[in-house]
């Protein structure tokens, strides 16, 4: 776990390429079990391949 944490970096460019269903699926289910804050649970999920919606998130959540 420390290597993993030791060695974590940021992403700041993607490829266009869709993420796989069965990798989408696994990430889901980790962020699904990570820890929150008292455990509250309070976040949320959004998956899209619509550039709409993409482009309405980013405007929304970049202000």
């Amino acid at each position: 776990m420390i290597e993993t944490l030791l060695n974590h970096r940021s992403i700041r460019k993607f490829k266009q390429a869709p993420v796989e269903q069965e990798k989408l699926k696994r990430i889901m289910e980790a962020a699904s079990r990570a820890s929150t804050t008292g455990n509250m649970q309070v976040y949320s999920i959004v998956v899209t391949s619509d550039e709409e919606i993409k482009r309405q998130l980013w405007e929304s959540h970049f202000r």
